[in-house]
């Protein structure tokens, strides 16, 4: 089953949310002005700054800490006479994902500055885990069956396109300090290794972060760029085209060239090996490839990368993607139905669609996409996720747009991938509409994804910038989804490509939103035509436009920022200063105009001021005003500001008002310590009678406190006396740092069945403020280890003999519906699916276990074989699935059964059998199941039950549960009221989904003959076969290989019953 987008009982929902940027230490402004919230800076005129040094003689400025680095990536000059110097910032020598800053200087002298820095790191830096631990991590986690380095031909060609003998695809770790969410605040910032991991089958490119501590994988992104779409076209896309091949001999040539950096194009003939492709050949230069297996298209992907190729160059001078002569590799007729195109870093890799609905992806339009994304990964170098991601899928769009119009100006159009829409429709994306495809058309508004799947929305939310570039093109009026009237003239689709380039080239760094978006093309355009050109103007309204800023209006003044008072200590009666904007560009204002400005503290008296204008200003000017009347802020705690202006000559009033800038004022002291978090112990099987306890020692001080200090800390288990010991301060510590430490004393948590409850706290004679010492209510579980053991779920004690892992969205507990037997059992089940059906994706019935994540629910039993020879697990499992509900939601004809999914780990690792799914929707009995386990007998293990089931039960519909009871470990069978005709009770059937080889597992109370038969969902027989089964568990096998992919069903008969189930074959 394709992927459904799952809006699963949705009518109407609204979405809140601000821009979140990163923001400069406010110390930046004794030698620059804030230009914007975003951190964009205009150096002072009377600053003569050195570009080169401004990070080592300025480093307090930008609320750098000694620990701190900043150190330059490249330089480059450009034609216009400026220099852009990219720095990227390192912590204790370790580089800061996202931590990246441009100065940009003329003559020697900086002149603005843009980007993110991460002030107030506070972390160690000494993993414990081992760079080829953190590989072999990633690799458990990948999972792959064949990885690209082992393969010799995908290595050698990766050598060749690098021009470099050592090049490899052998993952190495490397250690950086990251936020998932690559967010502002220091705090959530980790120690981690970077693990780029290429797998060749199944296919994916990632970079892993491996948590350097405890080892779980942090955090993931995609390195295949794949183009989202839902169609393709089966003729070659751009009609009749100059090329240049090569030529081997008399009357042969290959899609080779060796001028403009190398052109190369390959045929992969539905393999998935790079080395066994084979060049396209023709007997004379007059190429015609048109056949049953659609080579024609060969020449499409060729034609692509050379007309890129001199867009690039003739537009901007740029010598291929990496701007150093790269050879342009396109590799064709990638594996069978593969239904998009990526770009690896290195090569561009086409599948041929699926046939039905799509079609080979190797339009222009493709090419150009895909060979961007390696143009920005040698100048912005995007993220690829949320809003970088966004912009980073966004400028690809444009600039394919901007090759087709520059390639084959009559077939222009500006929908992505129409050329291989089957379905007659227009392609996957409308630049000029994105609303047509339900892709939002204005930032935050109506299709804005907010949720977490297509790495936060990267191929939905790039729109909004396409519809920019649309605007800035070609010019239109409307209003937009925030309700605001827009106008933007056409500057044509040559200018407004000059504008993004520059934009993504010079100004743009990899943690870039759209708000930097904004800045940067303005004064990219600024650059390019002048301040307050049309062009810089129209670059302004079509932001405007798509909901980001404001549009051009003369004599439109605006506060855009306040400057003091900010957070601190001990404060009284403080200046309150703003920044001002000019956001005309016709003429500007006149000295001696008045402005009045006014202010309000948590909504009390209005205070009012005048400024004259001394000078006269210009657009895009700003002033740095301060009120003659200071504010009484003494109370401690949160303080609410409110400004706004008055000029009589503006009569844009929608923007004059800034409202709600909060700070606090804390107490005076630098002596207020507190325990802010408990680390470790963390609740797990066979806790030891030396568990670690670490802790999160945070500053709430007004200054720093001094390396050296000594900080009395203690814990306390169950209420019972404190351990105590000593944290010596080594470096100064700063307020908000967090310090953690580890007791030398360990806890003793070896009992098992039984809850801990821990607290810690701080015991500083010279902090004065107690309240905020201590943390406690950090609970750790020891679960009791099961041995010939039954968990009924009756005991009072029970939720201690077992440990429950939940997803954000998942849901699972004792519960009275859930039993078999007695009162109660275990229910497994989903959310609210109104709470995340934007990132949910529902399951084909191979992907289960790969997708969802946030739905998983776990529950681990503790198991003590030690003792035993054999290890056998018994446990009643019922299910249900929501196929009323969704089948009322999404239509029938689909296969609901898979939203309901439970299977078996062991060690949290391993599957045993299958993967279990419902039969009938709620009508299902409880059936026990049998597991032989002896493999782990003589040993300590966990097992798992796990579910990732779509959603909970609703007021109207039973949706996705799993029921489980009786859970039993033993060493020796127990077959108490089993009868042999009930052979389903003892029976496990797997892989399902199987590939090859399927598994059937019996246990049998009496030796028997047992018939086996697999039908096609038509009754026709595929396989059939009879096994003798012995008194005990039987293991036979069924060779499922060659069969075609799709649904059958097993029938498996004895002399006493019958059993049929539904398998899936891949």
């Amino acid at each position: 089953m394709k992927k459904i987008r799952f809006f699963l009982f949705a009518t109407v929902f609204t979405m809140a949310a601000g821009v979140t940027v990163g923001q400069i230490s406010k110390n930046v402004t004794k030698i620059a002005l804030i230009k914007d919230a975003s951190g964009w800076i205009q150096f002072k005129d009377n600053q003569s700054i050195n570009p080169e040094t401004i990070f080592t003689v300025n480093k307090s400025e930008f609320g750098l800490s000694q620990a701190d680095q900043m150190v330059i990536k490249r330089t480059e000059a450009d034609q216009l006479g400026f220099t852009h110097h990219r720095y990227q910032q390192y912590y204790k020598g370790i580089s800061v994902e996202g931590g990246e800053f441009i100065i940009h200087s003329a003559a020697g002298k900086a002149i603005t500055g843009n980007g993110k820095i991460i002030t107030g790191l506070n972390l160690a830096t000494t993993p414990a885990l081992s760079p080829q631990q953190a590989v072999d991590k990633a690799l458990a986690f990948t999972h792959a069956e064949k990885y690209m380095w082992e393969d010799p031909g995908s290595e050698a060609m990766l050598k060749k396109a690098r021009k470099d003998p050592a090049a490899t695809y052998q993952p190495k770790a490397k250690l950086v300090v990251i936020d998932k969410k690559y967010g502002k605040d220091a705090s959530k910032y980790i120690l981690a290794y970077k693990v780029e991991v290429y797998a060749a089958k199944p296919l994916s490119y990632k970079n892993i972060y491996v948590n350097a501590n405890s080892g779980a994988v942090y955090h993931t992104m995609d390195r295949l760029h794949l183009t989202d779409v839902p169609a393709l076209a089966h003729t070659k896309y751009s009609g009749t085209q100059n090329i240049t091949v090569d030529s081997t001999g008399p009357g042969a040539y290959r899609l080779h060239e060796t001028g403009r950096s190398g052109v190369e194009t390959y045929n992969m003939n539905t393999g998935t090996s790079y080395s066994a492709a084979v060049d396209f050949t023709h007997p004379d230069t007059d190429w015609t490839l048109t056949n049953a297996q659609q080579d024609e298209v060969g020449l499409d992907a060729h034609f692509g990368a050379e007309a890129t190729y001199d867009f690039y160059w003739n537009s901007f001078g740029r010598d291929s993607y990496d701007d150093n002569g790269a050879p342009l590799i396109s590799y064709v007729h990638y594996d069978v139905d593969y239904d998009n195109a990526f770009w690896n870093g290195t090569v561009m890799t086409y599948g041929d669609g699926d046939g039905s609905t799509t079609g080979p992806f190797t339009a222009l339009d493709v090419c150009a996409h895909e060979l961007t994304h390696g143009v920005t990964e040698y100048t912005a170098n995007l993220i690829y996720q949320d809003e970088p991601g966004a912009l980073n899928e966004a400028f690809s769009d444009i600039f394919s747009a901007a090759v087709e119009f520059y390639a084959t100006p009559s077939q222009a159009d500006w929908f992505v991938g129409e050329d291989f829409d089957l379905s007659g429709g227009n392609g996957f994306r409308n630049m000029s509409d994105p609303n047509e495809d339900d892709q939002p058309d204005t930032y935050l508004g109506t299709n804005w994804y907010s949720g977490t799947m297509d790495n936060g929305g990267v191929h939905y939310n790039n729109s909004v910038g396409n519809y920019w570039f649309y605007l800035l093109s070609v010019g239109g009026s409307g209003t937009n989804d925030l309700g605001n009237y827009f106008s933007v003239d056409s500057i044509g689709i040559e200018k407004a490509a000059r504008i993004a380039y520059r934009t993504l080239s010079v100004y743009l760094t990899e943690n870039s939103q759209y708000a930097d978006a904004r800045m940067a093309s303005i004064q990219a355009a600024t650059d390019l035509f002048g301040h307050c050109s049309n062009e810089m103007i129209q670059t302004v309204n079509a932001w405007y436009a798509v909901g980001i800023g404001m549009a051009v209006a003369d004599n439109d003044v605006y506060i855009s920022e306040v400057v003091n008072p900010v957070t601190a200590c001990g404060m009284t009666y403080e200046p309150v200063s703003v920044n001002m904007i000019y956001n005309g560009c016709s003429h500007p204002l006149n000295a001696n105009d008045t402005i009045k400005f006014f202010y309000q503290v948590d909504g009390g008296t209005v205070v009012g001021d005048t400024m004259i204008l001394a000078n006269t200003i210009n657009g895009g000017d700003t002033i740095n005003f301060t009120f003659s009347v200071p504010a009484d802020v003494q109370a401690l705690g949160m303080h609410s500001i409110t400004c706004w202006l008055n000029y009589a000559n503006d009569t844009v009033n929608y923007n004059d008002t800034l409202a709600s800038y909060s700070f606090e004022n804390r107490l005076y002291q630098n002596s207020d310590v507190g325990v802010t978090g408990i680390v470790s112990p963390e609740s797990a099987c066979n806790l030891s009678a030396s568990e670690d306890v670490t802790i999160k020692l945070g500053s709430f001080a007004c200054d720093f406190l001094p390396a050296g200090a000594a900080i009395p800390v203690g814990y306390s288990i169950n209420n019972g006396p404190y351990v105590y010991d000593t944290i010596t301060i080594l470096s100064d510590m700063y307020p908000d740092s967090v310090i953690l430490h580890t007791f030398s004393i360990p806890a003793d948590l070896s009992a098992t069945g039984i809850s801990y409850t821990i607290k810690a706290k701080t015991f500083f004679a010279d902090d004065s403020l107690s309240t905020n010492d201590e943390y406690a209510g950090y609970v750790v579980i020891n679960p009791a280890s099961l041995s010939d053991t039954i968990v009924t779920f009756e005991q009072a004690n029970a939720s201690d003999m077992y440990l429950v892992t939940l997803g954000d969205y998942a849901n699972a507990s004792i519960a009275n519906a859930a039993h078999h037997t007695g009162t109660k059992g275990f229910r497994m089940t989903g959310g609210n699916a109104l709470s995340y059906y934007t990132m949910l994706e529902f399951p084909d019935g191979f992907n289960t276990w790969t997708i969802n994540d946030f739905l998983s629910a776990k529950i681990t039993f503790c198991v003590d074989a030690t003792a035993w020879s054999n290890a056998y697990l018994r446990f009643s499992l019922k299910q249900t699935f929501g196929q009323a509900g969704y089948e009322y939601i999404l239509g029938q004809g689909y296969d609901y059964s898979i939203a309901s999914n439970f299977r078996v780990l062991v060690n949290d690792v391993t599957q045993i059998g299958g993967t279990y799914n419902p039969t009938t929707a709620n009508s299902d009995p409880f059936v026990s199941h049998f597991l032989d386990l002896s493999t782990y007998a003589g040993s300590k293990f966990t097992v798992t039950f796990e579910t990732r089931n779509i959603c909970k039960d609703t007021l109207i519909f039973t949706m996705d549960n799993a029921y489980v009871d009786n859970v039993k470990f033993m060493n020796a069978i127990d077959d108490i009221g089993i009868e042999a005709e009930d052979i389903s009770n003892y029976l496990d059937i797997f892989p399902n989904p199987v590939s090859e080889m399927l598994n059937v597992n019996l246990f049998s109370n009496e030796q028997q003959a047992v018939n086996i038969e697999v039908f096609d969902i038509q009754g026709k027989i595929m396989e059939s076969k009879t096994e003798n089964a012995i008194k005990g568990q039987n293991f036979f096998k069924l060779d499922m290989n060659g069969k075609p992919a799709g649904m059958y069903f097993i029938r498996i008969s004895t002399n006493k019953g019958i059993f049929n189930d539904k398998i899936m074959k891949k």
